[in-house]
């Protein structure tokens, strides 16, 4: 019988921002994985009220798939009994986005992903599943803007082509103040024009660093 593993991670996630963990990987049912997307997809028209024009659509099967990447993802920060496993086996197939309405329905689950990475880090910094979620996350670059992972092969072509998309991205720059992405010339502008008069007193830091330059 199952006991709804996945869906129960999924859930506990989204409302706790904490990992639930397993001795292993349990097999995930069609019933569990309606369950998970139904779940998110009520959870994509909650944080939806919140977003910008124009507005985005939910995609399922970007929403199922992203599950299943971060779920897999917390069962191997602390279950990995060998550094040899093989994570592309481990992993449903890594996919690229195309839209972005993929891009944000991706993110109910992706935007974990730095979390873990940074758990990781804290554990074993030459761990190999943080080179392997940092090359694979580079074109799921909204879910990056919490905590950026450092690298220079970041694709934001969606987010500079997409005004919705962009004006999200500033806004968790500022969100979670993330000074090198705010100092980037893809986003500075944005992220003082949105902050106004308010910089100094909201974002010091960024404010001397601008005035530095």
């Amino acid at each position: 019988m199952s006991e709804d593993y996945f869906y129960q991670a999924i859930h506990y996630l989204r409302t706790q921002e904490e990992a639930v963990l397993h001795d292993a990987l349990p097999p995930i049912s069609v019933e569990e994985e309606n369950r998970v997307v139904d779940f998110l997809q009520n959870e994509f028209q909650r944080e939806a009220l919140q977003f910008p024009e124009p507005k985005f659509e939910f995609d399922a099967d970007t929403a199922l798939w992203s599950a299943k990447v971060i779920y897999t993802t917390m069962q191997l920060v602390l279950n990995r009994k060998d550094e040899a496993d093989d994570l592309e086996n481990l992993y449903p197939v890594w996919k690229s986005p195309t839209t972005a309405h993929e891009m944000v329905t991706a993110d109910l689950c992706l935007r974990f992903i730095p979390d873990a990475i940074f758990q990781l880090e804290s554990i074993d910094p030459n761990d190999p599943l943080i080179s392997y979620l940092q090359k694979r996350m580079n074109v799921w670059c909204f879910s990056l803007l919490r905590k950026l992972i450092p690298t220079s092969e970041i694709d934001f072509t969606l987010i500079l082509d997409h005004p919705g998309l962009f004006q999200m991205s500033v806004d968790r720059i500022i969100k979670y103040k993330n000074l090198e992405m705010a100092k980037d010339p893809l986003f500075i502008s944005a992220v003082r024009g949105s902050l106004g008069m308010h910089i100094n007193h909201f974002w010091k830091e960024l404010n001397y660093t601008y005035e530095s330059n």
